[in-house]
């Protein structure tokens, strides 16, 4: 699996994640501390987090960091 299908695999736990917390780009990226447009960017795969990050938004949901990255594989 590429990077860039990594990315697009993060992106889609969060914003699963996301909804099913019953939450908005908006109201997760308040909870973590983010602008709503790097949630964004992280939901589209656009860009990878970095590590605080990525705490962070788990924190944010309620879930533990592992289940954002269910089913990313070595690039």
């Amino acid at each position: 699996m590429s990077a860039a299908a990594n990315h697009k695999r993060l992106g889609r736990n969060i914003a699963n994640a996301r909804k099913a917390a019953g939450m908005t780009q908006e109201q997760l990226a308040d909870a973590a501390d983010m602008h709503f447009t790097a949630i964004s960017r992280l939901e589209r795969g656009l860009r990878a987090p970095r590590f605080d990050t990525l705490i962070a938004v788990a924190w944010a949901l309620r879930v533990p960091p592992g289940d954002l990255l269910d089913g990313i594989r070595k690039p």
